[in-house]
């Protein structure tokens, strides 16, 4: 359902279906300590039989992050919706280097300090 939100403020900003992409995590973490870790969920409802591949890929993400791995239960602290819409590279018009000079460039100079080294900085 947020997934459904979500895509009508895409629509909003112009955004077409086939460019959305949804991103599901759920922030999870051994039952009563403080860190957690970030899971990847499917996009699709979830269902009990995909529990144990979610709550290994936890384990397999808290080993790795942390280096130990428990034997404790494990609780879902947040989910978390990320969506956003690919769009196009602008083109780029190519630049024929020929428009001068780097001190044509140069807008301004000022001296920078670098612990002992003080050095000019040209602003362009």
């Amino acid at each position: 359902m947020q997934a459904m939100s979500v895509a009508r403020d895409l629509v909003g900003q112009h955004v077409m279906q086939e460019h959305m992409v949804f991103q599901r995590f759920a922030a999870t973490r051994y039952m009563g300590q403080v860190h957690t870790v970030k899971v990847s969920l499917p996009g699709s409802a979830i269902t009990s039989q995909m529990m144990p591949d979610i709550n290994e890929r936890f384990h397999q993400i808290h080993e790795q992050t942390y280096t130990f791995r428990l034997e404790s239960p494990v609780e879902v602290v947040n989910y978390n919706l990320t969506s956003f819409g690919r769009v196009k590279k602008p083109a780029l018009r190519k630049l024929d280097g020929m428009g001068g000079s780097l001190d044509d460039a140069c807008k301004g100079e000022r001296r920078i300090n670098f612990g002992e080294l003080i050095a000019p900085e040209k602003r362009l």
